[in-house]
């Protein structure tokens, strides 16, 4: 069990956060196995999946990553691959499940509470002048931020499968905040509900990327 346990993380782990030495670790268990399950009977797929995570378990050991024949063994030796997900879609899912289930202590932040203020206050027969003062300010910052992350390019020697996945969920917290301001100046009669609700996913989103990256700065600390 303990075997498989280390297989499945291999095969779901995040390769370039992980700590080496859990790497190695797992692929010493997982090779450990197959040498006795080898010793019971030679079965073509635990002699390939033995003789591909080899040359592995030799640079792990020798302080160096081989990601991309990692990967490859997780394509070709993955038990169940209509069940596979790749690497950045497992993170991008996290990413995702923390957003939603963060509290509203953590992702109700400043500029959400200027706006939840300012439209109470309209709603309940405040100046037009304030409120448009204050979404004309809101939308200033989330233009700017749009405009950003609309003109970044990756460099391929930052591009990691968190960079990307990082840079994508960003971006479109951004838009999302984008595109609840929008919906005021679009619309008639907006939809104060929905207004609320967009702003509140853009912003679990900003706030799910933040929470991310300082877990893996504490990681690597």
């Amino acid at each position: 069990m303990e075997a498989e346990s280390y297989l499945h993380w291999l095969r779901r782990t995040d390769l370039a956060t992980a700590d080496l030495a859990d790497i190695r670790q797992a692929v010493e268990v997982v090779m450990l196995a197959l040498r006795q399950e080898l010793e019971e009977e030679q079965t073509s797929h635990a002699l390939d999946m033995y003789a591909v995570l080899e040359p592995i378990l030799e640079e792990l050991r020798a302080g160096s990553v081989p990601v991309a024949a990692l990967n490859e063994f997780r394509i070709e030796f993955d038990n169940d691959p209509e069940t596979y997900e790749p690497p950045e879609q497992v993170l991008e899912e996290e990413l995702r499940g923390i957003a939603a289930g963060i509290g509203r202590e953590h992702w109700c932040t400043e500029n959400y509470e200027r706006l939840e203020r300012a439209v109470n206050a309209f709603l309940e027969g405040g100046e037009e002048v304030v409120f448009w003062d204050t979404i004309d300010s809101l939308s200033t910052g989330i233009e700017s931020a749009h405009a950003q992350y609309s003109s970044t390019h990756i460099l391929p020697k930052e591009v990691t499968l968190e960079s990307q996945v990082v840079h994508k969920l960003l971006f479109e917290g951004i838009e999302t905040w984008k595109a609840a301001l929008d919906s005021l100046r679009e619309d008639e009669e907006p939809d104060w509900d929905w207004l609320m609700q967009t702003a509140e996913e853009g912003n679990r989103l900003l706030i799910a990327v933040q929470i991310f990256e300082e877990r893996v700065r504490s990681a690597l600390s």
